[in-house]
């Protein structure tokens, strides 16, 4: 199977510290949750998104059909990064990197989503459903993006 790369940066009017510190909020996830994302419950444990903190987050798909998903934050440096990395759930392979830079005047924030994925099954199936999945990253991260230019503008 392949494993994928799926990349949103966006380049804000605010400190790395502040942008930072608002992704420390604990309602900063249900910020940045789409309108169209059903979750049917949030469970958290450790501070987020500090090292060791996991995240267990159960989906409404269709009817009883409600998948969870389990990340731990396998990395975290204060102002820099944290990384949450799927333990079990939908994917065979899942790293989500959130990185914050100084814009060169350092005045700025450089938001970066990198994430790494690979699907479960046969070539079929990542053959069928990679074009759908990573339609819809660019539909979330979109929005996330536009969540986090309106709360801090653009520069």
């Amino acid at each position: 199977m392949t494993r994928r790369y799926f990349c949103q940066e966006s380049i804000l009017n605010a400190t790395v510290e502040t942008v930072f510190a608002w992704h420390e909020h604990p309602d900063a996830f249900t910020y940045l949750k789409p309108p169209w994302v059903k979750l049917k419950g949030i469970e958290t444990t450790g501070v987020i998104p500090q090292l060791g903190s996991t995240v267990k987050l159960t989906q409404c798909l269709w009817g009883p059909i409600t998948p969870s998903w389990y990340l731990e934050h396998t990395a975290y440096e204060k102002n820099k990064v944290f990384v949450d990395t799927q333990r079990s759930g939908p994917f065979a392979f899942w790293e989500h990197r959130h990185g914050f830079s100084p814009t060169p005047d350092g005045l700025g924030c450089i938001m970066r989503d990198e994430i790494w994925y690979q699907l479960y099954g046969a070539p079929l199936v990542d053959w069928v459903y990679a074009p759908w999945i990573a339609g819809e990253l660019d539909r979330l991260f979109a929005f996330r993006h536009r969540v986090l230019c309106d709360t801090f503008g653009v520069r």
